[in-house]
Protein backbone atom coordinates (compact mmCIF):
# COMPACT_ATOMS: atom_id res chain seq x y z
CA UNK A 1 0.00 0.00 0.00
CA UNK A 2 0.91 3.71 -0.45
CA UNK A 3 3.18 5.32 2.16
CA UNK A 4 2.43 8.09 5.02
CA UNK A 5 5.16 10.43 3.08
CA UNK A 6 2.64 9.90 0.13
CA UNK A 7 -0.26 10.38 2.15
CA UNK A 8 0.98 13.51 3.59
CA UNK A 9 1.70 15.17 -0.23
CA UNK A 10 -1.44 14.19 -1.40
CA UNK A 11 -3.12 16.03 1.43
CA UNK A 12 -1.15 18.89 0.39
CA UNK A 13 -2.21 19.14 -2.81
CA UNK A 14 -6.01 18.07 -2.53
CA UNK A 15 -6.45 19.86 1.02
CA UNK A 16 -10.57 19.68 -0.12
CA UNK A 17 -10.13 16.32 -0.31
CA UNK A 18 -9.42 13.21 -2.96
CA UNK A 19 -11.17 10.05 -3.99
CA UNK A 20 -9.56 6.87 -3.93
CA UNK A 21 -11.08 4.60 -6.56
CA UNK A 22 -9.30 1.00 -5.52
CA UNK A 23 -8.98 1.99 -1.76
CA UNK A 24 -8.10 -0.49 0.59
CA UNK A 25 -9.30 0.01 4.22
CA UNK A 26 -5.76 -1.00 5.80
CA UNK A 27 -4.24 1.89 3.41
CA UNK A 28 -3.45 4.98 5.49
CA UNK A 29 -4.26 6.96 1.90
CA UNK A 30 -7.54 5.37 1.51
CA UNK A 31 -8.46 6.32 5.01
CA UNK A 32 -7.23 9.90 4.03
CA UNK A 33 -9.58 10.27 1.65
CA UNK A 34 -12.83 12.17 1.39
CA UNK A 35 -14.71 9.02 -0.12
CA UNK A 36 -13.37 5.42 -1.91
CA UNK A 37 -14.73 2.46 -3.16
CA UNK A 38 -13.14 -0.81 -1.59
CA UNK A 39 -11.52 -3.19 -3.36
CA UNK A 40 -11.87 -5.90 -0.27
CA UNK A 41 -15.81 -5.70 -0.95
CA UNK A 42 -15.86 -6.21 -4.50
CA UNK A 43 -15.81 -2.31 -5.68
CA UNK A 44 -14.17 -2.01 -8.81
CA UNK A 45 -13.15 1.64 -9.70
CA UNK A 46 -12.49 0.36 -13.08
CA UNK A 47 -16.16 -0.34 -14.18
CA UNK A 48 -17.97 1.96 -11.36
CA UNK A 49 -18.98 5.40 -11.14
CA UNK A 50 -16.39 8.16 -9.48
CA UNK A 51 -17.98 10.99 -7.68
CA UNK A 52 -16.79 14.11 -8.80
CA UNK A 53 -13.62 16.08 -7.88
CA UNK A 54 -9.89 14.61 -7.77
CA UNK A 55 -8.71 11.37 -8.15
CA UNK A 56 -5.65 9.56 -6.87
CA UNK A 57 -5.28 5.76 -7.89
CA UNK A 58 -2.53 3.51 -6.89
CA UNK A 59 -3.75 0.38 -8.83
CA UNK A 60 -2.84 -3.33 -8.47
CA UNK A 61 0.22 -3.41 -10.63
CA UNK A 62 -0.99 -6.57 -12.21
CA UNK A 63 -3.75 -4.52 -14.79
CA UNK A 64 -2.07 -1.16 -14.24
CA UNK A 65 -2.22 -0.16 -18.21
CA UNK A 66 -6.04 -0.56 -17.76
CA UNK A 67 -5.93 1.29 -14.84
CA UNK A 68 -4.15 4.36 -16.43
CA UNK A 69 -6.92 4.30 -19.48
CA UNK A 70 -9.76 4.46 -16.57
CA UNK A 71 -7.36 7.57 -14.97
CA UNK A 72 -7.05 9.27 -18.37
CA UNK A 73 -10.45 8.54 -18.98
CA UNK A 74 -11.96 9.97 -15.99
CA UNK A 75 -9.15 13.01 -16.33
CA UNK A 76 -10.91 13.22 -19.86
CA UNK A 77 -14.05 15.11 -17.70
CA UNK A 78 -12.05 17.89 -16.26
CA UNK A 79 -11.14 16.36 -12.69
CA UNK A 80 -7.29 16.17 -11.58
CA UNK A 81 -5.99 12.63 -11.57
CA UNK A 82 -3.31 11.40 -10.34
CA UNK A 83 -1.63 7.60 -10.36
CA UNK A 84 1.17 5.72 -8.79
CA UNK A 85 1.81 3.02 -11.42
CA UNK A 86 4.68 1.46 -12.99
CA UNK A 87 7.13 3.58 -15.10
CA UNK A 88 7.06 1.53 -18.08
CA UNK A 89 7.40 4.68 -20.60
CA UNK A 90 7.80 2.97 -23.76
CA UNK A 91 4.68 0.53 -22.90
CA UNK A 92 1.31 1.20 -25.34
CA UNK A 93 -1.10 2.55 -22.25
CA UNK A 94 1.56 5.34 -21.92
CA UNK A 95 1.83 6.03 -25.25
CA UNK A 96 -2.08 6.42 -25.70
CA UNK A 97 -2.85 7.86 -22.51
CA UNK A 98 0.03 9.83 -20.73
CA UNK A 99 2.76 11.19 -23.46
CA UNK A 100 1.23 14.49 -24.40
CA UNK A 101 -1.74 14.69 -22.04
CA UNK A 102 -0.25 13.92 -18.31
CA UNK A 103 2.88 15.17 -16.70
CA UNK A 104 4.75 12.96 -15.00
CA UNK A 105 6.69 12.68 -11.27
CA UNK A 106 9.74 10.85 -11.36
CA UNK A 107 11.02 9.85 -8.16
CA UNK A 108 14.35 9.41 -6.91
CA UNK A 109 14.54 5.71 -6.26
CA UNK A 110 12.69 2.60 -5.89
CA UNK A 111 9.32 3.46 -3.54
CA UNK A 112 9.21 1.37 -0.32
CA UNK A 113 5.47 0.30 -0.28
CA UNK A 114 3.99 -0.90 3.03
CA UNK A 115 2.59 -4.26 3.88
CA UNK A 116 -1.00 -5.08 5.69
CA UNK A 117 0.94 -5.11 9.15
CA UNK A 118 1.74 -1.41 8.30
CA UNK A 119 5.27 -2.52 7.87
CA UNK A 120 7.67 -2.21 4.91
CA UNK A 121 9.39 -4.84 3.57
CA UNK A 122 11.96 -3.50 0.80
CA UNK A 123 11.70 -1.38 -2.17
CA UNK A 124 9.42 -1.31 -5.40
CA UNK A 125 10.94 -4.48 -7.37
CA UNK A 126 10.30 -2.21 -10.66
CA UNK A 127 10.80 1.94 -10.85
CA UNK A 128 6.96 3.97 -10.38
CA UNK A 129 5.95 7.01 -11.30
CA UNK A 130 3.11 9.39 -10.28
CA UNK A 131 1.13 10.41 -14.04
CA UNK A 132 -0.62 13.67 -12.93
CA UNK A 133 -3.90 14.51 -15.53
CA UNK A 134 -5.37 18.13 -14.90
CA UNK A 135 -2.50 18.74 -12.21
CA UNK A 136 0.80 20.78 -12.35
CA UNK A 137 2.89 17.86 -11.45
CA UNK A 138 5.45 20.84 -10.42
CA UNK A 139 2.96 21.26 -7.18
CA UNK A 140 2.88 17.00 -6.63
CA UNK A 141 6.70 17.37 -6.57
CA UNK A 142 6.91 20.37 -4.31
CA UNK A 143 4.67 18.08 -1.72
CA UNK A 144 6.75 15.04 -2.13
CA UNK A 145 10.06 16.88 -1.81
CA UNK A 146 8.81 18.48 1.39
CA UNK A 147 8.25 14.68 2.75
CA UNK A 148 11.67 14.01 1.89
CA UNK A 149 11.15 12.44 -1.67
CA UNK A 150 13.31 13.68 -4.48
CA UNK A 151 12.23 13.49 -8.26
CA UNK A 152 11.97 15.44 -11.52
CA UNK A 153 8.91 16.07 -13.37
CA UNK A 154 8.69 15.22 -16.80
CA UNK A 155 6.14 16.91 -19.56
CA UNK A 156 6.37 15.39 -22.53
CA UNK A 157 4.40 17.54 -25.51
CA UNK A 158 2.48 15.49 -28.02
CA UNK A 159 4.63 15.05 -31.30
CA UNK A 160 7.69 16.81 -30.01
Amino acid sequence: MTPGYIRRALLRVFSDGFFDPCGDPCSAVTLASSAHLDIRQGDDGLTMQWPAGPAFCNPPYSNASEWIARCALMAGTGRAVVALVPFRGEGMAWHRHVWGSAQVVLPAGRIKFVATDGLTYGAAQIGTAFVCWNLNAHQLSGALMAEGLACVVLDVARGQ
